[in-house]
């Protein structure tokens, strides 16, 4: 972590297995592994949102979770974003956080992925970015053995509806950053618009 200290949105003692432990024991928090993924998931959006600033907003599990009580908050995984731009311009942004995060052992690296049988026909762009841990080989992915988040971009041609939500009241780390949230009403029509579209 101290080769990219300074470059992170998110404090990088935050990142650290002591904050881990200690918010998984305030709050009740059993998995370590999704605890930190979903850190990851925050830190990646951020860095990708400082880029792309109201072209881009989140959704999906992660979104919820600014919504909920921390009592009732869970992870998320991947990084489910709606975002109006091309391809082209994904590949710069990425490009860029790899630049400014990567390092050694492929991290930060974003490698696209293509689904065999995609669930939607929608515009979508799937990476997959290897980040960095502080877990035991026992508590990592079992068969990986390293934290791998799920960066999604959905297209979209029109305006995105956003609501600036703040950081403050998550349970995996209380930050004073703003982040670009799919409004609440959105994110239930989202769901259903991609379940009908499968």
């Amino acid at each position: 972590m101290q080769r990219i200290d300074g470059k992170l949105f998110h404090p990088s003692d935050g990142f650290e297995r002591q904050a881990f432990e200690e918010r998984m024991s305030k709050y009740g928090f059993k998995n370590i592994t999704r605890l930190e993924l979903f850190l990851w998931d925050l830190e990646i959006f951020q860095q990708i949102q400082n880029i792309l600033k109201d072209r881009v907003v989140l959704k999906g599990g992660a979104a919820v979770q600014f919504y909920l009580p921390i009592e009732a908050q869970r992870t998320s995984v991947d990084i489910d974003m709606i975002y109006n731009g091309t391809k082209d311009e994904i590949e710069q942004v990425l490009t860029a956080i790899t630049d400014k995060l990567g390092g050694e052992d492929n991290l930060f690296l974003f490698k696209p992925h293509k689904p065999e049988k995609p669930k939607t026909q929608l515009p979508l762009y799937t990476y997959f970015v290897k980040v960095p841990s502080v877990l035991t080989e026992k508590e990592l992915q079992k068969e990986s053995n390293i934290q791998e988040i799920k960066v999604e971009f959905f297209t979209e041609t029109n305006d995105i509806e956003i609501s600036k939500m703040c950081g403050k009241d998550l349970f995996a780390i209380s930050s004073e950053l703003e982040y670009n949230v799919l409004p609440l009403d959105n994110l239930f029509a989202d769901k259903l618009y991609h379940w009908c579209s499968r």
